[in-house]
């Protein structure tokens, strides 16, 4: 710890801070005091982590108002990387020369004092050198395009009333007009003093964040795009970031996904009650090793060509037919769908899971190895896809959005091939081990 810091201990271990790398160091030199070989490890490797991913499907503007319904937003601190260091070396360096530059050019009407009020009305003095001064400062600013005559019109005010808005604080930051007026001393005279290298720095670091309650560098870094390739226009992963959640803070908001949830949209809007589940939170828990002793352990796949091809998984979902109260349906929707073809159709799916095969097959409680969907090998998946019959023009452009594995290399397995649980069962099963604290709340409360 730095010199008089104080921390009191909480009890928490975070994958990668302090404590954690203590136990990793200790138990290290453990094993190779017991003569193990630690120097072949996989670098990063870490078998006893538990990683839970959630995609929220709704899209927030960063703003004050977010920041403050979501607080880990406003704590998260980033650390510059060696690119972001000199390239904010470098703008530094570049507004220290302009605005020296511009204090020496301009340093007689910087250093300028006002006699008297310039701008509209019959009582405002309007001197002539003062309303000059006005007129070249912000000739320089590129807000006035009029004559530098000492005469205050209409065009000078609106050039004010522009500078004031844009540059000014008390118009800036609370969205107020501005009011066209100059007074010696007040806070629009004081900023038309300054450089316009100041007035321009200060206003984009404004825009970078800190009007939103964001780090600056953070929201640089979700602003940014691939600027070629497959992924050209499509936002860069932010990953690693250093920032403490704690246990029921707010994550994200759940949204909703237009094209996955088009069917319960359209029911929603013929039906006066609501549909179920109009808003959709994707959730996983996963690890680089079997963990739960407990659970059966199914066979794995272990390539990247496709999410789940797990070929007990897929028997275990087919079945003979449609079920006896599916109807006779329209000309070829279900008998083809129900085929011993190692293809899953929607429809088997939705019959798997609504029936006693599903309850019988103990799913819930069973681990699946399989290459994560965010990881594929897209080459492979689409050789894959052709295989089995499946149009796949256009799908390399529709899909290389979504696989962002390797870009958030730091924040999950190296590997996208992993262990996969229920997540729903898994948390039962992890309070039953470690089970909440009492709460110390109403008679009334159900804890649920």
């Amino acid at each position: 710890l730095r010199s008089r810091q104080r921390f009191t201990p909480d009890g928490v271990i975070t994958v990668g801070r302090v404590t954690w790398n203590e136990l990793q160091r200790r138990s290290r030199e453990q094993r190779e005091s017991e003569g193990e070989d630690t120097e072949s490890e996989e670098s990063g490797s870490q078998e006893n982590v538990i990683y839970s991913l959630f995609m929220h499907l709704g899209s927030e503007e960063l703003n004050s108002s977010l920041a403050a319904r979501i607080p880990w937003l406003g704590n998260v601190e980033t650390e510059p990387t060696e690119e972001e260091q000199h390239e904010e070396q470098r703008e530094q360096e570049e507004y220290e020369r302009r605005r020296q530059q511009e204090e020496s050019e301009t340093a007689e009407d910087i250093s300028y004092e006002m006699t008297g009020d310039v701008g509209p009305g019959r009582r405002v003095a309007n001197n002539l050198q003062d309303v000059e001064w006005v007129q070249r400062r912000l000739t320089h600013f590129n807000l006035y395009s009029g004559t530098v005559n000492g005469e205050f019109d209409d065009t000078l005010r609106n050039a004010i009333a522009q500078f004031q808005e844009q540059y000014v604080p008390y118009y800036r930051d609370h969205s107020r007009r501005g009011d066209g007026h100059i007074e010696p001393g007040r806070s629009s005279y004081q900023t038309l003093c300054r450089t316009r290298a100041e007035l321009e720095h200060e206003a984009q670091g404004s825009t970078n964040g800190d009007d939103s309650g964001v780090d600056a560098r953070f929201l640089h870094r979700l602003q940014q795009r691939h600027d070629s390739g497959d992924l050209a226009g499509v936002a860069k992963v932010v990953s690693g970031i250093n920032c403490r959640i704690s246990a029921g803070d707010i994550l994200w908001t759940i949204g909703r996904g237009a094209a996955f949830n088009s069917s319960i949209i359209e029911q929603e809007a013929e039906e006066s009650e609501p549909a179920d589940f109009p808003y959709l939170l994707h959730w996983e828990i996963f690890s680089t090793e079997a963990i739960v002793a407990d659970w059966n352990r199914n066979e794995e796949d272990t390539n990247e060509d496709l999410s789940v091809d797990v070929a007990s998984l897929i028997s275990a979902m087919e079945d003979d037919g449609p079920a006896e109260d599916a109807g006779s349906g329209s000309a070829g929707e279900s008998n083809d769908e129900s085929e011993d073809d190692g293809i899953i159709s929607p429809e088997e799916i939705r019959r798997f899971y609504t029936s006693e095969r599903y309850t019988d097959s103990g799913i819930r409680n069973t681990q699946f190895k399989f290459c994560s969907e965010w990881g594929l090998n897209l080459d492979q998946t689409i050789q894959s896809l052709e295989s089995r019959g499946y149009d796949t023009e256009d799908l390399r452009e529709s899909l290389m959005p979504y696989i962002w594995w390797r870009e958030a290399d730091n924040s999950v397995p190296s590997t996208p091939v992993l262990w996969h649980y229920n997540p729903i069962e898994f948390m039962h099963l992890y309070l039953e081990q470690y089970p909440r604290p009492a709460a110390a709340t109403s008679e009334s409360s159900t804890g649920e």
